[in-house]
């Protein structure tokens, strides 16, 4: 099997099949979709097992609440494809993003691969612009912090990407926490010898008044903090030239 893609669910019930409707509608087809039940109290589950009952590529783990994170290590553990993509239970993607990423991977033997998104309360047409570069992990993470005019929502996304699986060998998202994707998906990044990247916008991210980023608590400024704060510590190891990007950015988030 080529692909897992990976779906956390928690209580998304109103958006959760418009977003596996596009998952499997897909026009490359060699993927497994497994949904993570997260404890949802509103029907997710039942409606993750309907699909299961009627699509042999879906797949369902139900655990109790944990969060997001506990819920995407569920998912990596299970998965069995060779690459692993994460969708967010409240998105909607294009029906070719994953044959795009995919051929992406196997033609440059890309460890991982990056589109691109657009933010909308309903969906945009796609921007096709059928060009890709191809640079080290190490080369998209310095330049993720140190170039003007790039989209960082996009560069420390999960969702904006697929990875080899083997990259997650050593990496856990910090559970209880949210802005996992802050604090592991450069870390990923760097694990790879070859990031391919798209221009083409393949996911798109609805804007939800009710999402776990939505709105602002001590709870997720601490989540936040901590992610930076991770980094911090994590990437001049690799990467010194950084540090004073990373400096600055933790402190200008910790002074408001």
């Amino acid at each position: 099997m080529k692909l897992s893609i990976i779906i956390p669910v928690y209580n998304v019930a109103a958006w959760l099949p418009e977003t596996v409707d596009s998952v499997l509608a897909q026009s490359f087809r060699d993927f497994e979709l497994i949904l993570v039940d997260d404890g949802a109290t509103d029907g997710s589950g039942e409606i993750c097992d309907f699909y299961a009952a009627k699509d042999p590529r879906v797949r369902v783990i139900h655990q109790k609440n944990a969060g997001v994170s506990a819920a995407r290590n569920t998912g990596v553990a299970a998965a069995r494809g060779e690459y692993i993509g994460f969708t967010d239970s409240d998105d909607i993607i294009e029906k070719d993003m994953y044959a795009v990423m995919m051929s992406l991977a196997e033609k440059h033997n890309a460890d991982v691969v990056q589109c691109r998104h657009d933010r909308a309360n309903t969906l945009n047409e796609a921007l096709r612009q059928d060009d890709s570069v191809v640079m080290t992990g190490e080369e998209f993470v310095r330049r993720m912090f140190t170039k003007n005019g790039l989209d960082y929502t996009n560069q420390v996304a999960l969702w904006s990407k697929i990875y080899k699986k083997e990259l997650f060998e050593d990496i856990v998202f910090p559970v209880g926490q949210v802005y996992e994707d802050e604090q592991e998906t450069y870390k990923l990044c760097l694990k790879a010898v070859r990031l391919a990247e798209t221009n083409d916008i393949l996911y798109h991210y609805i804007k939800r008044e009710n999402s776990i980023i939505t709105g602002v608590s001590p709870k997720k400024m601490l989540d936040k903090q901590a992610a930076l704060l991770d980094r911090l510590n994590y990437l001049p190891q690799r990467l010194p030239e950084l540090e004073q990007q990373c400096c600055v950015r933790f402190a200008r988030y910790c002074e408001g």
